[in-house]
């Protein structure tokens, strides 16, 4: 058990009222037990923390949790015994995440009980926007494995070869570093390179294309993302003016980045050159989003959230502009928050 994890919610049931807390949710499990183990239900409480399992993972568990273990065969067994539990703690209001449970449990539990429910959506992600010393050391190594594996396959990108035989490399070098893909790899060339998150094809990349590749692993448990542009031969001169933005924005935003800094600051300094180069209308997403157990977690770096960034948060800063049936570029890096500014983990 990841016992200071379990502290840190435990220190917010005065902030939001309440005597428990009940979590379903795969990377809250993973984030507050250590255990990569899915499909099973944690209650918190001041004095206790009790799972409800099914009998395929009642076992496994048990033994990898060290906690006591309930064993709920169907739905309304799991309802009995939550409500059962909650009312011999003498729990009055309990918080749930409404990402990880069905309206119907919901329905059920306020209905079959006088227990009062409390929805609070990204309770636990929110905590999670901090990271501690272990992850950023876990997030710096999965980033360490990223550049690395890039810098090898970018020697192949050429023409006459596959986006997916690009893809495929990169998901070998993965298996032979030890980790996982964080999502599906993006190589998207030529015109392919217009659309943000093109799926990957059996186009042959040609002379004279763009390259954009995203890629991410997972580390232990964490995330890594980067995306670079790459051009093969000549550079058409509208393609150049299109990563000297791109880039540049890029710097003006990082540049900033620091504790107290507001991440709508951060996404309106990369959109305000884009805009001052004329390509305002082809950035199409926010600037960036925050990487840990889940490849997109909080902070969100949007014009439309004004979240005060902290020391320790880690998030992308990937700004891009993709012009249809032309192409695009997009240049990402994952960073991370420090006392006075911030490092970047992909460099």
């Amino acid at each position: 058990m990841q016992f200071e994890n379990i502290e840190k919610v435990l220190k917010k049931f005065d902030e939001y009222k309440i005597d428990a807390f009940i979590v379903n949710n795969s990377s809250d499990l993973f984030y507050l037990t250590g255990e990569n183990i899915s499909d099973y239900w944690l209650v918190i409480t001041e004095k206790d923390q009790v799972a409800f399992s099914n009998r395929m993972l009642f076992a496994q568990v048990r033994e990898n949790l060290g906690l006591k273990v309930v064993l709920c065969d169907n739905f309304n067994k799991l309802l009995k015994e939550l409500t059962d539990f909650l009312i011999s703690k003498k729990i009055r209001n309990t918080g749930i995440d409404s990402c990880s449970i069905s309206t119907d449990l919901f329905q059920k539990i306020k209905k079959n009980s006088k227990i009062k429910l409390k929805m609070l959506p990204e309770f636990i992600k929110k905590i999670r926007e901090i990271k501690t010393e272990k992850e950023i050391e876990l997030i710096k190594k999965s980033c360490e494995i990223a550049v690395k594996v890039l810098s090898i396959v970018k020697k192949d990108i050429s023409p006459g070869v596959t986006e997916n035989y690009i893809a495929n490399k990169i998901y070998s070098l993965f298996c032979k570093m030890n980790v996982r893909p964080a999502f599906d790899i993006i190589v998207a060339s030529g015109p392919n390179s217009g659309y943000p998150h093109h799926v990957t094809s059996d186009r042959i990349i040609k002379k004279n294309d763009i390259v954009l590749v995203d890629i991410g692993c997972k580390f232990n448990g964490y995330c890594s993302d980067l995306t670079r542009t790459f051009f093969l031969g000549k550079i058409k001169k509208l393609h150049k003016k299109i990563f000297d933005s791109v880039k540049n924005a890029q710097k003006s935003a990082i540049r900033e980045i620091r504790p107290e800094a507001r991440a709508s600051m951060i996404d309106s300094l990369a959109r305000k050159i884009i805009k001052k180069s004329g390509f305002e209308k082809y950035f199409i997403h926010r600037t960036g989003h925050g990487v840990g157990i889940d490849i997109h977690e909080f902070p969100v770096i949007s014009k439309e959230v004004n979240t005060i960034l902290k020391k320790g948060m880690v998030f992308t800063v990937e700004p891009g502009v993709y012009i249809p049936e032309f192409g695009g570029v997009r240049i990402e890096d994952t960073v991370l928050v420090t006392e006075t500014g911030c490092e970047i983990l992909t460099s």
